[in-house]
């Protein structure tokens, strides 16, 4: 029987994979040569988690120092400057409007500025500090008001320069608002007035320039306005006048034109089937009275100058006509008491049927002539130009 030697023999290390190659196990104390961090694992960890929090202060510290300091006064400093600005640029723009329409474009420009102010408002507003708030908000909203009765100017027209009257009122209540405001404003400590706020000369220079400008401009509009308006009442009055004269000529011609065309079928009648003395003594009488009332009526009518020659050349015919017709009459009354029975055969009558074909020939050219030189004066009347309007 063989003993083994009491000395223990050290177990042969197992193999290990790469996972466990650095780990000691449990308990177990490192011999020399070993990594610093699993001799020591407790202080390691603490060294960790002080330079983990070192990194992390550092960055904040960085941020610190790169982003600058924005406090509740600097965010009401930066809303009231930008707002200050949009006053000072629509002040600038209306002091160098020389004319009307340059004082429009102007209110336009000035209207403009009513955004940047809202922002400005919204700003302060989001600071929540009412020790801000309430004066801030207050010259802003002030400034807006200002502005947007600069801005409404965009509607003043030449007929409606009285506007400024309660524009200038405005603009100067806000003014002095912000007047009233400045102590306040000061004692904020938020900056130097003069950078946050627009002076009151600087305010009040705006509406002294308009004061003069729209004054020297209704001086001149006003008197233009006048004339303008008299033009104006003339023309259409003219034209009116046209019209119904047009109307009254056109009727009247009509008018004749029956009377031909009724003469004219009474004519032929007579010629193919003969009259009676007395029928047609008082068919002439009948329409020599139709023609002399047309002719008065014609020659009473107001003309307008352009047409006069026209117009006598219609008066002139209807003339020729009633003396036609006064001539077929002395036929009747030389036929009736002379040798002849029959009166067609007279003179006179030959000369009314004559007549009366001259007169439908010419009658319609007339009329045709008569109606170019109406028309022709009409649209003379309407392309007549009206006073021209001032340049202010």
């Amino acid at each position: 029987m063989k003993f083994k030697s009491g000395k223990k023999t050290q177990p042969e290390p197992e193999s290990s994979t790469g996972d466990q190659s650095d780990q000691p196990p449990s308990g177990f104390v490192s011999p020399e040569g070993t990594p610093w961090r699993y001799r020591n694992p407790q202080a390691f960890r603490r060294l960790t988690v002080i330079a983990g929090l070192s990194v992390v202060a550092g960055l904040a510290v960085l941020v610190v120092i790169l982003r600058p300091l924005d406090t509740t006064s600097e965010t009401v400093r930066k809303a009231m400057v930008a707002s200050r600005k949009a006053v000072l640029e629509s002040a600038v723009d209306i002091n160098s409007a020389k004319k009307l329409r340059q004082i429009r474009a102007a209110a336009v420009a000035a209207e403009r500025g009513i955004p940047v102010i809202n922002d400005s408002i919204a700003t302060v507003d989001g600071t929540n500090d009412l020790h801000y708030e309430r004066p801030a908000i207050a010259v802003l909203e002030s400034e807006k008001r200002y502005l947007q009765a600069l801005a409404d100017l965009q509607t003043m027209g030449d007929r409606k320069l009285t506007m400024w009257k309660s524009k200038r009122r405005q603009t100067t209540i806000e003014r002095k608002r912000i007047g009233a405001m400045r102590p306040l404003i000061d004692s904020l400590d938020v900056a130097q007035l003069a950078e946050i706020l627009p002076s009151e000369p600087q305010m009040e220079q705006p509406l002294k320039h308009l004061d003069t400008t729209i004054s020297a401009a209704a001086k001149v509009i006003g008197p233009w306005l006048r004339r303008l308006y008299a033009a104006r009442v003339r023309k259409e009055m003219e034209l009116a006048s046209m019209s119904q004269y047009g109307d009254a000529v056109r009727g009247a011609g009509s008018q004749y034109t029956g009377m031909r065309e009724e003469t004219q079928s009474w004519a032929d009648s007579v010629s193919s089937d003969g009259s009676t003395y007395e029928d047609a003594y008082i068919y002439l009488y009948g329409a020599r009275e139709q023609r002399i009332a047309l002719r008065d009526g014609l020659q009473s009518a107001q003309r307008p100058a352009a047409v006069t020659v026209e117009h006598d050349a219609l008066v002139s015919i209807v003339d020729g006509s009633i003396d036609l017709i006064e001539q077929a009459g002395v036929g009747l009354a030389d036929q009736q008491f002379g040798a002849e029975d029959d009166y067609r055969n007279s003179q006179g009558w030959q000369n009314f049927q004559s007549g009366s074909d001259s007169i439908n020939s010419s009658w319609p050219s007339a009329m045709q002539s008569w109606s170019s030189a109406l028309d022709d004066a009409v649209r003379r009347v309407r392309a007549r130009k009206l006073p021209q309007r001032p340049d202010v």
